[in-house]
């Protein structure tokens, strides 16, 4: 298993900006990848995109050397194994409101002792053909990137005993749906919502967790940064549609 830059980055206390893709494309990875970001993350929860078409986005992200992990939405240790051995570096678990649910998001996707995580010589393992499993086990516990999802009011709640679950690397808030759980759709901005995110930032940071969180933009990373947070999610489907509603925008006023 390659190394996980993006999470030796976060262990060294550095800022990564992931790109997540909900198109099921793996030209699209490719491209992304060979822009040089941190991380690629592909959301199988709010897509279509399916396991066999995943692992063909990994493949294109491995071309350019750039780690990717998988966003899903059920926190089952069959669903996680088999996006890791499809080659995942990491998964992103959403609506992790306790901590059992993150010690299970943990278990999932670490191998024996750290773990629960069932071995077979899939893709990730390169078949078994590259050394003893031992020792891709060993690299596969220590490069696998772990991130889970705060949505509900429960989590935040929980967020101190969430962030201090061992094996875990970041904690990120999905604020729409945290916004949705408190009774304020569509509205992340909304003053109680926010000030939910900051005490799981808080929580977050007194525990030495990367905390994470949505950034729609450059000014969103900015300000996000500034707060203390060091896991930036940014949509690569909201950037093209932005810059290409931009574009015309700009040559329509022109005339």
């Amino acid at each position: 298993m390659r190394e996980n830059l993006a999470k030796q980055r976060l262990a060294a206390g550095e800022t990564v900006v992931t790109l997540s893709v909900n198109l099921p494309s793996a030209a699209l990875v490719e491209l992304l990848a060979l822009l040089g970001p941190d991380l690629i993350t592909v959301d199988t929860e709010h897509s279509t995109i399916g396991l066999e078409t995943f692992e063909e986005m990994v493949r294109a992200a491995d071309v350019a050397g750039v780690p990717l992990i998988a966003r899903i939405g059920e926190n089952e240790p069959q669903n996680t194994l088999r996006y890791l051995d499809a080659g995942a570096a990491g998964v992103q678990i959403t609506m992790v409101s306790t901590p059992a649910e993150a010690e299970r998001a943990v278990a999932s996707a670490k191998y024996p002792p750290l773990g629960r995580r069932g071995l077979a010589p899939t893709r990730a393992a390169r078949y078994g053909l590259r050394g003893p499993l031992a020792d891709y086990v060993a690299a596969a516990n220590r490069e696998t990137l772990v991130v889970v999802q705060i949505e509900t009011p429960e989590g935040v709640e929980n967020a101190a005993a969430i962030a201090a679950v061992e094996g875990l690397d970041v904690v990120m808030v999905g604020p729409t749906d945290l916004a949705s759980a408190m009774g304020h759709l569509g509205d992340p901005n909304h003053p109680s919502v926010r000030a939910a995110t900051e005490r799981v930032l808080t929580a977050v940071r007194q525990a030495d967790k990367a905390a994470g969180n949505l950034a729609r933009d450059l000014a969103d990373c900015q300000a996000l940064r500034e707060q203390g947070y060091r896991y930036l999610y940014v949509s690569s489907t909201a950037l093209l549609t932005k810059s290409v509603a931009t574009l015309l925008a700009e040559v329509r006023r022109a005339g």
